[in-house]
């Protein structure tokens, strides 16, 4: 009797924890607070301006974007950006992601710790370069990041650069030029203007997707469900 009790009660703990343990899994849960966006995910972003002045920017080194991230959703997701290029080569860019340190001694806000590295391969023609990430609480990301492009083995006579735009970020936030790494040291990195011919302010085409971070009770209760089915299921095996 006591097994049939426990097999019968314990069915919606189970159904439950199992919810709990795939919503947790996949950051559906969580105290990130809702963005005001139609999908919700979005930390960083600025649409393309229909008919707006595009400025291109290369480098032979690093290209680096300083983001104020918006929302309190801080498992990276994905990354996206626009580039032009007239070659094609697999695992040509290599994006990364920085913590942003405080100001140097020239009040410079420069890149520490790097907290992420993929590789994207580069199309003729251009178009939108993609880091997509799955679920992991190792892509936990702080406030202020630094996004960075950096081309590879550029072939000669190849072009390729970052497309930015008069576009003001709709989420998140960004402080006006971009980073240009002038050195293989850590502080080796310039800031640089990026305004259009008349002098107006325009960033790089990019954008961030976050998931939630589970809360501490989300944890909890789906360590106490994982906790329950292991107990139902040895009893059972008794």
């Amino acid at each position: 009797m006591s097994v049939t009790f426990i097999r019968t009660n314990a069915m919606p703990w189970i159904a439950m924890a199992a919810m709990t343990t795939c919503s947790f899994a996949q950051g559906t849960i969580g105290g990130g607070g809702e963005l005001q966006e139609d999908d919700g995910v979005y930390v960083y972003r600025n649409a393309p301006v229909p008919l707006a002045f595009d400025r291109d920017v290369s480098s032979t080194l690093e290209i680096g974007e300083d983001l104020a991230l918006g929302g309190l959703n801080r498992v990276l997701m994905e990354i996206t950006f626009n580039y032009r290029s007239d070659y094609t080569q697999t695992r040509g860019m290599v994006v990364a992601v920085y913590a942003e340190g405080g100001p140097d001694s020239s009040g410079l806000f420069v890149p520490t710790v790097k907290l992420l590295e993929r590789s994207v391969d580069v199309r003729s023609g251009g178009g939108i370069g993609t880091v997509a990430l799955g679920y992991s609480l190792a892509n936990t990301m702080p406030d202020r990041v630094v996004v960075s492009v950096r081309f590879v083995d550029v072939p000669t006579g190849g072009t390729i650069s970052l497309v930015a735009q008069a576009s003001d970020p709709t989420i998140g936030d960004t402080r006006p030029g971009y980073l240009e790494r002038t050195g293989p040291g850590n502080a080796d990195w310039a800031l640089r203007p990026l305004t259009d011919n008349s002098g107006n302010q325009v960033n790089f085409l990019l954008r961030v997707k976050a998931a939630p971070i589970p809360e501490p009770t989300s944890i909890a209760l789906g360590v106490f469900g994982l906790g329950l089915v292991f107990y139902v299921s040895r009893r059972r095996a008794g």
